[in-house]
This record gives structure tokens, sequence and C-alpha cells, in this order.
């Protein structure tokens, strides 16, 4: 490599992305390696595609899709792997395979983190991945983007849902509480929610409730 003119550092850090699908074949390992970037961490703002459970898995997909991008999914012609990699559409087209077969892979990966982590864990990713659990989509598996309170049967789904995660390898919990469904949430429901976490250094991220006229308020 011919370094005249240019820097060697150690490789960049993006802890806050949104590239949970993007992680899948996509391409999009170059640009990062572009930026100098070695690390990233997805499923950040309480919007990861994981874990979405199985009741509401379309709802959160369609809920997702212009902060992840769409699920883009397809048997591995070179293996024997049944249940494939991310490809491109334009391989997708190619190979012929229906937006059907896209979907169903998409939602089972979707699922849990444990199928999620399964699943990145098949890709020949060129930078360390890691990945958080949203609670958004902790709460959305649960309760869909219905508005109220959550009831003490689906506050305990939430914490199985936390810690179900967490033991799959969620790096810790991100909170989008300016957006559906996390701003149902009040002070008293958001700590309830995340009660698994007491007690421990798991670590919590969060996008700020409101960043317009009520900011200071937020803060």
């Amino acid at each position: 490599m011919n370094a005249a003119g240019g820097y060697i550092t150690p490789g960049f850090l993006d802890i806050h992305r949104h590239g949970d699908w993007q992680a899948f074949g996509n391409g999009d390992d170059e640009l990062l390696n572009r930026q100098g970037l070695t690390t990233v961490v997805n499923g950040n703002c309480g919007l990861s595609v994981a874990p979405a459970g199985e009741k509401f898995g379309k709802e959160i997909a369609r809920f997702l899709s212009s902060v992840t991008g769409d699920f883009r999914w397809g048997k591995d012609e070179n293996t024997d792997d049944t249940e494939g990699v991310l490809f491109s559409k334009k391989k997708e087209e190619s190979c012929g395979i229906s937006e059907k077969e896209i979907e169903i892979a998409a939602l089972r990966i979707m699922s849990t983190m444990s199928a999620y982590m399964s699943a990145l864990g098949k890709e020949k990713c060129s930078v360390n991945t890691g990945m958080l659990a949203g609670n958004g989509t902790i709460r959305a598996s649960v309760k869909g983007y219905a508005s109220g309170k959550l009831s003490k049967e689906e506050l305990h789904q939430v914490w199985k849902a936390v810690e179900e995660a967490l033991s799959a390898g969620a790096l810790g919990i991100s909170l989008g509480i300016a957006y559906a469904p996390e701003f149902e949430y009040d002070r008293d429901g958001l700590v309830e929610a995340l009660q698994p976490l007491k007690g421990t250094d798991i670590p919590i991220t969060t996008h700020i409730r409101n960043e317009g006229d009520g900011i200071l308020l937020a803060l």
C-alpha cells in the first residue's frame, strides 16, 4: 500500500449505526472500510430489527424499513446452508428468488436475538459488528404499536425478551423514547420495563425524548 500523503491510524469505531441489515452481504463493508471503520454497533435508538418476535414481525419490519432498509435474503447456491445468506436485489433477481421466500427467511432471523446473531455469524464481515437490543422493538414484539400501558403479563414478556437478547449476545439496550412505540412509556413505565438491568453494568444507550422546543425538559 502506498500511504504517501496519507495517515496511518488505528481503526475507527462507529457505535451509532442502523446497519442491522446492511451487515448481511450488501456491499456495505467496503463503504465502512473506506471510512477507516473497523468496528460498528447497530441496533441503536430502540430500533433494532431483533428481537421482533413472531406475532408483530411484519409490522415491525415495515416500521423499521426507513431506518434499517429492507431485508434481502436468498439461498446460497455455493453451499449446503439451508438458511442461506442475504443478497443484493440484483443477485436475487438473477437467482429467481421470490419476495415471499425473502420475507419468510428474514422474519425468522428477526424473531429472536439468538437467530439474528446466528445468521450474522455466518456472514463474512470485514468489520467487527456488535448489536444492541432496541427497547422499542422489544415492546413492539409484545404489544405491537398499540397505545397504553403494558399489562402485567406483557411486562413479564418484555422482561423475558430483554433477558434473552442479552443472553444471546446483545451488547446492551438502546432506547428511542422519541419514537413509537416507546413514547407510550412514562418515566415509571420505562424504568419498570428495564428492571432486568437493575444492579448490572449493562450499557443503556438513549435517543433524547425531544429535540425541538422541549429539549431542555428532555435533558
